[in-house]
């Protein structure tokens, strides 16, 4: 018995969010249009899309799956990407550099790279804005609030 279209678009997202495959990946691999795919992903339903072609391919593809005995990769939620001490993001604490308690350390990364480094940063799962600016006050001697525009 072939599985519900509302199940499909439940193990693509899941896919998806494993972070396994990104969608324009997933699209080539089971060969599809990214029309037919946003048209099949925005259905809800058990039976809407049951004609389309992205369900065949997908149901396909996870059977496939199925069959070599890889399964499911678990969705990442926030609590699994782990803390901020063990998920890869760097510590500022700790480390003081020449001149810093005068406020006079020399920066020598044009503002693109900054910014470029700084979104990077933002990046991380566990990084939030607001965690971003307090870390940032932080590096003041002594501490300053920094806010957001």
């Amino acid at each position: 018995m072939l599985e519900s279209c509302d199940v499909i678009r439940r193990k693509i997202r899941t896919f998806h969010d494993s972070g396994e495959m990104k969608v324009g990946e997933s699209q080539n691999a089971i060969n599809v249009t990214g029309n037919a795919y946003s048209r099949f992903m925005g259905q809800n339903g058990p039976r809407k899309g049951l004609d389309s072609s992205v369900y065949d391919a997908a149901w396909a593809f996870f059977k496939t799956r199925e069959l070599k005995g890889i399964k499911m990769p678990k969705k990442q939620t926030p609590a699994a990407a782990g803390t901020a001490s063990n998920s890869g993001v760097p510590h500022a604490e700790g480390i003081e550099l020449d001149w810093e308690r005068e406020e006079k350390v020399p920066v020598f990364d044009p503002c693109d790279d900054i910014r470029r480094k700084i979104n990077a940063h933002l990046k991380f799962p566990v990084v939030t804005q607001a965690a971003f600016l307090r870390n940032i006050g932080a590096q003041f001697h002594p501490a300053h609030r920094v806010q957001s525009r």
